[in-house]
């Protein structure tokens, strides 16, 4: 009986192994199969390049798992009113067994804006029907930039900066081209950075003489993307908050309400997807040359008004404008009446000040082993053309510093 029993079963699992197998290919065939966009190695959504860009967007495809025959994207700009953008290939093929391609967004450099424009790339089809975006990405095109406007005034101190202090201060105006390379602590690379220990990329930022300047020490202001990090911020602020990488923010009671309170509701995975609409700008004030050097750390406060050294960036953020707006209107949040100053005295801020550069940069606060803290330092060099900015940066969600690397080209000399 034994027998008879094993070998029935030696029949039998043959059957059993082809059965799932079989299984295994229809849930595959079955699964959708979601496209993940990314620029840089960062799934922010949001790219911004001016008009006259020449170099174009390139937007990386990753799919979540490879596809078994050759499979057809096609990809559209929706919002591109005026014909600003254009796909190098609307259409690409991605190969059997593969899961990766490129998508590459021009400028037509028509020069026709007078305002932002936000353009969006998308799916519009897909030769297997189980392709599905999950994430559009939003390019927002701005302006071609003018030449900075200079007083009488000021250009009397740059004069007296070349006679008397040997620096030609033109050379740093105007809209120059950075290089960027962000560093990520050990730790939050997995969360912040997709595992990858850096990120690489390029900005644009319009510099200009600030009001603070004297006859005795040149200043500068970064009116536009400063340190070419604009839209990353904007990407880490998001991770930090809306997009909370730990996943614990936008289950907050409070947050929830605020969110509510600006017009928002969560997606399908409970995170509050900021709209294209939104805008988020910054500034960079007091950048002086003293002694050789570039001086740009300064004190301010930090989320609990306390101060600190760091990098004093100035922030304009519709949504936290809107919010702020709104301090105080009544809500009820489980079953309580609270108004909005007091959910945001409660945490639910909307402050990129509360998420970005929350300990000093001058010493190593977090004093992690083996330490992620590096000196913040600047300098210039006329010689080479170029002046560079070092520093470290924390945020609400990290576990210690981020450091980054700014180099900048100089206009040539006249």
């Amino acid at each position: 009986m034994k027998l008879k029993n094993l070998l029935f079963l030696l029949a039998f699992l043959p059957i059993v192994a082809l059965t799932s197998c079989a299984n295994d290919d229809d849930d595959k065939t079955k699964m959708t199969n979601y496209v993940q966009l990314s620029v840089n190695g960062g799934t922010a959504g949001v790219t911004t390049i001016a008009e006259d860009a020449t170099e174009p967007v390139v937007v990386d495809v990753l799919l979540s798992y490879f596809v078994e025959e050759a499979t057809t994207i096609n990809f559209a700009l929706t919002g591109n009113e005026g014909d600003v953008l254009r796909l190098e290939n609307s259409v690409i093929e991605i190969p059997a067994n593969t899961k990766t391609a490129q998508v590459k967004v021009y400028s037509n450099n028509r020069n026709s804006l007078i305002a932002e424009q936000s353009v969006t790339l998308t799916i519009a089809s897909s030769s297997n029907d189980k392709i599905v975006l999950s994430n559009p990405w939003v390019i927002k095109v701005t302006p071609v930039a003018q030449e900075v406007d200079l007083t009488e005034e000021q250009k009397a101190l740059i004069a007296g900066y070349k006679e008397n202090l040997g620096i030609d201060l033109y050379r740093m105006l105007g809209k120059l081209n950075c290089s960027v390379k962000v560093n990520f602590q050990i730790d939050d690379k997995e969360l912040f950075n997709n595992g990858n220990d850096s990120r690489t990329f390029t900005g644009e930022t319009i510099i200009t003489l600030s009001e603070n300047a004297t006859a005795e020490k040149p200043v500068l202001k970064m009116v536009s993307n400063p340190m070419g990090m604009n839209d990353f911020m904007f990407e880490m602020l998001r991770k930090n908050s809306t997009e909370d990488v730990w996943e614990s923010w936008y289950y907050m009671p409070y947050q929830m309400a605020v969110m509510n309170a600006v017009g928002y509701t969560p997606g399908d995975d409970d995170k509050y997807y900021v709209a294209s609409t939104e805008t988020f700008e910054m500034t960079l004030d007091n950048i002086s040359i003293e002694d050789g050097e570039i001086k740009f750390v300064a004190e301010g406060p930090d989320a609990y008004g306390d101060l600190i050294d760091l990098v004093p960036f100035e922030y304009n953020y519709s949504l936290w404008n809107k919010l702020q707006a709104k301090s105080g209107e009544v809500l009820v949040v489980d079953g309580e009446e609270m108004e909005v100053s007091q959910l945001i005295e409660e945490g639910a801020s909307l402050d990129p000040k509360v998420y970005l550069f929350l300990t000093t940069i001058t010493e190593d606060s977090w004093e992690n082993d083996p330490s992620d803290w590096v000196e913040p330092s600047a300098s210039y060099d006329f010689e080479n053309g170029t002046f560079k900015f070092v520093f470290p940066f924390d945020m609400a969600n990290s576990s210690g510093y981020q450091n980054a690397e700014v180099t900048y080209t100089m206009n040539a000399a006249k």
